[in-house]
This record gives structure tokens, C-alpha cells and sequence, in this order.
């Protein structure tokens, strides 16, 4: 399957966990535990790049 990258804030997060919230557990369960996996791993300030950036 094709990976894909969002890119979303904190609002569109939280929103998108409390509408899949509203469904049973074991449809949802792998895709939150996806979610939350990775945004454990981005919260770490990301270093803005310039052109001079090596």
C-alpha cells in the first residue's frame, strides 16, 4: 500500500481522533495507535532551513 504524508495541526488531529472516537474500537484501534506513534515522534521542534543550511 502507498504511504502518504498530511500534514496537519494539533486542532486537525484532535478533531480527526474524536470522529474516529465515534467508532468501534476495533475498526479504529491500529489507525490510532498509527497516529499517535507519529506524532510522538514530530514532537520535537523542527529546525527551520535555510539556503545556508548544510
Amino acid at each position: 500500500m502507498k504511504q502518504l504524508t498530511l500534514e496537519l495541526t494539533d486542532s486537525d488531529v484532535f478533531s480527526l481522533l474524536q470522529a474516529l472516537g465515534k467508532r468501534p474500537y476495533e475498526e479504529v484501534a491500529d489507525l490510532i495507535e498509527k497516529i499517535r506513534a507519529q506524532c510522538e515522534v514530530s514532537e520535537e521542534p523542527q529546525e527551520e532551513k535555510t539556503d545556508f543550511s548544510s
